[in-house]
């Protein structure tokens, strides 16, 4: 009773330690260390290192045969949580360089005023930014040489904004698109990954049923001369047609498997934009920005012909890139530009007709706003339309296949309770 007294209070304290350890760290880094104090680095990490530890093993504690799920749920949760909280404050650092931006505030006063209220990594990062803004450097470039790691389309808007001398909209209106598009894209992918991960756990525990339930089962009935009941004989059979035609099953595997990778990313707040597929589902939101610099060319009567240029030299995306670089070799060749954006695929033809009118009555910088807001709207939409029907009817289809397997596993007992009888 002692031993296990000692062995249950062992994770605790390993728990407390770690979180005295980490608060040591920062009182020294608050009180008179500097950012490269090694001995509070050892203390963080020594801190951090305890605390898991004591975690990981209360889990044990807890849950026995089920730890390792509980570990894999434990480490994507902290995951995430790191993962968005400095997702949130490149957010907050963004903001506030916006908003130095549209009040004429240099940006490097601004960086390093925000540094100075930080103490941790965002902070560090912020202080070199501002030294590369000191020394001249533009803003994308400082953003990626101080490795703030913001979204293509901040780094877009900081390039082509300082560029075109309206920073502080261009930032703004970037923001204000990624949370848009984010929030509609983020829903969408965690409902996907909640319904791959519920058919991960049934294949486990079908699995888990077939090699160690059913062969009771089958011995006993066996025993005492009985058949198996109708039910469980299906789902025999069932199970066996489905391990002997695994081969057939991989191209479902392998979508069941980006399911849960993409979803898996987008809750722990990494991006997936680069995965095969998913690119697709930011194609709208790709357009629109392009759209949006349009306009934003017209409205200081630059040449849309220079706008489409740049864009293609300096978009994010690849793909995106490729399509813009195809619609101004057909512009420097004479085309018009409409043209040339539909030919790529970067606009429908009904959009292409629609800036025709819209440039001969000179209202074109609205058009072009509205219609990258109307895209972004309608993908939303579509997605969540698609949701909406999906996702109730992979719900319906999962609980009938539970339903199946309780009847095949419920059905013996049944039997067996009124053979007895």
């Amino acid at each position: 009773m002692f031993d296990t007294t000692i062995a249950a209070l062992g994770p605790l304290a390993s728990i407390a330690l770690g979180l005295m350890l980490l608060w040591i760290a920062a009182c020294r880094i608050d009180s008179f260390a500097t950012s490269n104090d090694l001995v509070g680095i050892v203390l963080r990490m020594a801190g951090w290192a305890m605390l898991l530890a004591g975690l990981l093993v209360t889990l044990v504690f807890m849950s026995h045969v089920f730890a390792l799920f509980l570990w894999l749920a434990a480490i994507v949760v902290l995951v995430s949580t790191v993962v968005r909280y400095f997702a949130a404050e490149q957010q907050s650092l963004v903001w506030a360089l916006t908003v130095a931006a549209e009040r004429g505030i240099p940006l490097e006063s601004a960086a390093r005023a925000f540094a100075e209220e930080r103490n941790d990594r965002i902070g560090r990062r912020s202080t070199l930014l501002a030294d590369y803004l000191e020394a001249g450097v533009p803003l994308s470039l400082a953003l990626k040489r101080s490795k703030t790691f913001v979204p293509s389309a901040i780094i877009l808007a900081a390039d082509l904004g300082q560029e075109s001398g309206n920073l502080g909209a261009a930032l703004r209106h970037a923001a204000g698109q990624i949370d848009e598009s984010e929030a509609a894209l983020r829903w969408t992918l965690e409902k996907l990954f909640y319904v791959a991960f519920v058919i991960l756990f049934s294949i486990l525990a079908v699995t888990f049923l077939m090699i160690k339930i059913i062969p009771i089962f089958k011995k006993m009935f066996s025993e005492f001369d009985m058949e198996l009941p109708v039910a469980t004989s299906w789902l025999i059979e069932v199970c066996d047609l489905l391990a002997s035609g695994w081969p057939l099953l991989l191209p479902l595997f392998v979508v069941w498997l980006w399911f849960l990778v993409v979803g898996l990313c987008s809750y722990m707040g990494i991006s997936a934009h680069s995965l095969p597929l998913v690119n697709r589902l930011w194609w709208s939101a790709d357009c629109a920005i392009v759209l949006r610099w349009l306009a934003t060319a017209v409205r200081q009567q630059r040449p849309l012909a220079e706008a489409i240029r740049t864009l293609a030299i300096r978009f994010p995306q690849h793909r995106v890139r490729i399509r813009l670089e195809h619609a101004s070799s057909r512009i420097d060749r004479g085309a018009n530009w409409c043209e040339s954006l539909r030919s790529a695929g970067l606009i429908r033809p009904s959009e292409s007709a629609l800036f025709k009118t819209a440039e001969r009555v000179g209202n074109l910088d609205w058009t072009l706003d509205e219609m990258a807001n109307s895209g972004m709207r309608r993908a939303a939409y579509r997605l969540r339309a698609f949701m909406n029907i999906a996702f109730p009817v992979a719900l319906l289809l999962l609980g009938l296949m539970v339903l199946f397997i309780t009847v095949g596993l419920l059905m013996p007992l049944v039997a067996m309770i009124g053979g007895l009888a």
